[in-house]
């Protein structure tokens, strides 16, 4: 069996097995307030497991198509402009404005920007799909880490503080 078709097998078999673990443990508190111990991790576990499964299908129908020899990836691979080649610095500095300034501007306001930047360091040429993207995310990120999982996120300060109140 071919190295790339026993790496997802692995991880299927991890998450079913863990999955198993954790179907012996509350999934939901006692009283209804939220996910109990057992719930985050078979969340997590099937999402890995659906991304194995997937992974797996991908695997099995790539070796239906010809393969392309290594002088033609290096010929594709040398052929390919440069752009951007110090993008690692501005992300790695983006990231470190967003810890300064989440504080600050709360966890929305800076969240979506900070993805919104990132996706156009990234190359993505489409604003309108940008801004989107961006706030779908950070939408999905206050439902589930806010309200699913009841984690505090920074509010910001002043008014923005305030506004929070009205996401989670």
């Amino acid at each position: 069996m071919a190295a790339s078709k026993l790496t997802p097998i692995i991880w299927i078999i991890f998450a079913l097995t863990f999955i198993a673990f954790g179907l012996q443990l509350p999934i939901i508190e006692s009283g209804g307030a939220g996910l109990g111990p057992g719930g985050w991790p078979i969340i997590v576990l099937s999402i890995m497991l659906v991304g194995a499964i997937v992974l797996l299908v991908q695997e099995i129908r790539s070796n239906d198509k010809p393969k392309e020899t290594e002088s033609d990836e290096e010929e594709n691979m040398l052929e390919g402009e440069v752009v951007r080649a110090n993008n690692h610095w501005h992300l790695l500095s983006s990231l470190i404005a967003y810890l300064i300034l989440v504080p600050i501007l709360g966890f929305v306001l800076t969240t979506i920007f900070f993805i919104l930047f990132v996706i156009w360091r990234m190359g993505s040429k489409s604003w309108l799909k940008n801004i989107g993207v961006s706030l779908i995310t950070t939408a999905l990120f206050i439902f589930v880490f806010g309200n699913l999982l009841n984690i505090p996120l920074p509010r910001g300060a002043g008014i923005l503080r305030e506004l929070s109140f009205l996401l989670y």
